[in-house]
């Protein structure tokens, strides 16, 4: 069976290039928001703008969002298959501040 975000590359009719396919399958086994210096480790020679125009297409296609958790850097989740698209994202992100010695 084919992963739900391969489904959906299908499905948005995105064409499956090898840089797509190779980042729809860090983003499914990942399953935790990635940012792109975070993509941009899982590849040995890639340009980062690459990477960029992928994720942007995904997101245009609704297959991913982006979240924003204070940190200063944009990371990137696999939408629900139950996704209704809307993303005002307004559940907390916490993440920990190491000059304040906790968290925010």
């Amino acid at each position: 069976m084919l992963p739900s975000i391969v489904l959906q590359l299908i499905n948005e009719k995105v064409k499956s290039t090898a840089m797509r396919l190779l980042v729809s399958e860090i983003l499914y086994k990942d399953r935790n928001a990635v940012s792109l210096s975070d993509l941009v480790l899982n590849f040995e020679r890639t340009e980062k703008s690459r990477l960029f125009r992928t994720l942007k297409t995904f997101e245009e296609k609704k297959i991913i969002h982006h979240i924003d958790d204070g940190t200063g850097s944009v990371k990137y989740a696999l939408c629900a298959d139950d996704c209704d698209h809307i993303h005002e994202d307004e559940h907390i992100h916490f993440y920990y501040a190491p000059s304040k010695a906790q968290w925010v």
